[in-house]
């Protein structure tokens, strides 16, 4: 897969795991959500099929994926419709559990997977928000 299509894989996913454990936005810091995906993406049992996103402190990939979101050329079954706050939506007329088979069909990552990634990023991202008041 290229870069730009786990990019959008990684997007799209990580979209639906946001709607799946009921979150319709977040906002924080540049920093902040970084972090929160670098700790997210480390345990994420699926992240070594995508080498070409990055989490770490170097370079980390989560603010771009999302900003480029509504402008890739996709399904468009799930993604970003805006920037901070970041707000995932999957299309009305597709159940989440549709949309997850068809990214599964090209990358293997079930439905609770991309549950499992968002909800680590949500925890870690409303932990910090919380210690940070």
């Amino acid at each position: 897969m290229t870069k730009a299509r786990q990019e959008t894989i990684v997007g799209e996913g990580f979209a639906l795991g946001c709607v799946v454990v009921g979150r319709d936005s977040f906002n924080g810091q540049k920093m902040s959500i970084e972090f929160a995906f670098e700790h997210a993406w480390r345990r994420w049992l699926y992240s070594a099929r995508f080498p070409a996103v990055r989490a770490d402190i170097q370079r980390n990939s989560l603010i771009g994926i999302l900003a480029r979101s509504p402008r890739r050329r996709s399904s468009g079954l799930a993604g970003w419709a805006s920037e901070w706050p970041f707000t995932p939506y999957v299309e009305e007329s597709w159940t989440p559990a549709e949309v997850a088979d068809l990214i599964a069909d090209e990358c293997g990552v079930p439905f609770e997977g991309w549950r499992q990634l968002a909800q680590l990023f949500l925890d870690h991202l409303d932990r910090a928000a919380t210690l940070s008041r």
